[in-house]
């Protein structure tokens, strides 16, 4: 009964890769009756599209390695502040600069980026 369950499923995953195959066909037909400046355009578009994906991807990379050091940073000062009975101000204030200077510097990072695709599509 075991191999009749086996070939059950191998003939699901035959009959799958037909269907997908014939999609791909379908596809490709359709592809083919397209003009070659719409198949540009929708590249380019797609393009486009994939590099703001991969910007707001990094952009996020980056906020959760800051909101994870903000996170470590706070544990070891409660942590500390348990064993000392309190933090003096001039630290808090050292903290708050810190985090002032990774988002500041976040910013420049991303201006930077900005600034050179621009300079590239004005070359282009």
């Amino acid at each position: 009964m075991g191999d009749r369950d086996r070939d059950g499923q191998s003939g699901q995953n035959v009959q799958g890769d037909v269907v997908t195959a014939n999609k791909m066909a379908q596809q490709r037909g359709a592809v083919s009756k397209l003009l070659r400046e719409e198949l540009e355009d929708h590249f380019l578009h797609l393009y486009e599209e994939n590099l703001v994906l991969k910007k707001h991807a990094r952009n996020q990379e980056d906020k959760i390695k800051r909101m994870a050091t903000k996170l470590i940073r706070l544990v070891n000062d409660k942590k500390k502040m348990e064993q000392e009975g309190g933090v003096p101000l001039a630290k808090r204030r050292d903290v708050e600069t810190e985090e002032m200077l990774e988002d500041l510097q976040g910013k420049v990072r991303d201006l930077q980026h900005h600034n050179s695709m621009l300079k590239d599509k004005v070359t282009v």
